[in-house]
């Protein structure tokens, strides 16, 4: 993990699971279309409500791009995180 935010991130909340790499990047950055390189900053798989917010709150300070993740069976591109979003997973 050498992005700076994702420490800080960390520290809003130690318990949160946050993944960096590649493979997991490449594994939840994208969806079935297959169509679109994904490029996200980092997974994060909270398991409580105060993880979520403390993502949230996080994100909006440094105004990035949260993409959520559900079941990742999406065919538009909508779920896709090519652009240095950080994902939301719902499937830790």
């Amino acid at each position: 993990m050498t992005d700076s935010r994702l420490a800080e991130l960390l520290q809003s909340a130690p318990d949160l699971r946050l993944k960096t790499d590649a493979a997991d990047l490449e594994h939840y950055g994208r969806d079935w279309t297959r169509r679109w390189t994904p490029a996200p900053l980092a997974i994060a798989l909270p398991a409580t409500v105060g993880e979520v917010q403390a993502v949230v709150r996080w994100a909006n300070r440094h105004g990035v791009a949260v993409v959520p993740s559900g079941g990742r069976t999406g065919l538009s591109g909508g779920a896709v995180a090519a652009n240095g979003e950080l994902v939301l997973s719902w499937n830790g």
